[in-house]
């Protein structure tokens, strides 16, 4: 199985960034493709488009680096089922603002 990485970005607010992410989720999983929806706005809508409530998973998936067994596991318990077949979702919060802040002071900004 290949993975495919799918980015939806624009810096400008309100295009349909994450209408369009979490569209595209929906429909790729009816053509039975496993998805990890990982949501990087800080608003978190993701999650509340997908009736879920918004927690500090994109945080930790930002900062924590995946060296060890237990990092990758730490970050993994943040993955959360949607109740949709074949569909997961890493949701954001307005920590993520802080990540990514945390990110580009370190030079590796988020893009």
């Amino acid at each position: 199985m290949t993975t495919k990485i799918i980015t939806i970005s624009n810096q400008k607010g309100g295009v349909g960034k994450t209408t369009t992410a979490v569209n595209l989720a929906h429909v790729l999983t009816l053509k039975n493709k496993q998805v990890l929806l990982i949501d990087l706005d800080p608003q978190g809508q993701c999650a509340t488009k997908l009736g879920m409530d918004s927690q500090m998973g994109t945080y930790y998936f930002l900062t924590t680096q995946p060296g060890s067994p237990s990092e990758i596991t730490f970050v993994r318990q943040w993955i959360r089922d949607t109740g949709r077949d074949l569909l997961q979702l890493i949701p954001g919060n307005s920590m993520t603002s802080a990540a990514q802040m945390m990110l580009g002071v370190q030079d590796q900004p988020v893009s």
